[in-house]
């Protein structure tokens, strides 16, 4: 094998092993959980507040632990508010197309309509409506 044969084959094992360990980062459940609700939300942005809202079963350090871990592997972006308001989040968390990517390849982006669904039926409390009327939310293409 020529060098340039060589060091191809080393940076397709590179890209071999980050999309392993983007794969292995989602497959926690609680991250495959987040990464669902966000997707399943009309704005396609979700803040620590609305996903502890959504999992009163786990605490906002934890949640934001997990968003951190998917971030490090480029599968979530962290969005800041234009505007912010001082009573309201102003980072808010989107999926990236690799993280769409990865959901799809482990068979679970199919769940996200479902998710949705159940998502638009959720009852509020006036303030978790208040965060998601929010104006200077971030915005992302969720055509995906």
């Amino acid at each position: 094998m020529d060098r340039a044969a060589r060091l191809e084959a080393g940076e397709q094992a590179e890209i071999d092993g980050t999309r392993f360990d983007q794969l292995d980062t989602l497959l926690d459940k609680k991250r495959l959980r987040f990464v669902q609700q966000i997707l399943a939300h009309d704005s396609g942005v979700l803040s620590v507040e609305e996903l502890s809202y959504r999992n009163p079963d786990i605490e906002s350090g934890t949640i934001d632990y997990h968003l951190r871990k998917l971030e490090s592997a480029e599968l979530t972006e962290r969005l800041s508010t234009d505007d912010p308001a001082n009573d309201l989040p102003n980072t808010y968390w989107a999926v990236t197309g690799r993280g769409v990517a990865r959901l799809d390849e482990l068979g679970f982006y199919d769940e996200v309509e479902v998710l949705a669904v159940a998502d638009e039926a959720l009852e509020r409390t006036e303030r978790i409506e208040r965060i998601e009327a929010f104006d200077a939310r971030p915005q992302v293409d969720v055509s995906q």
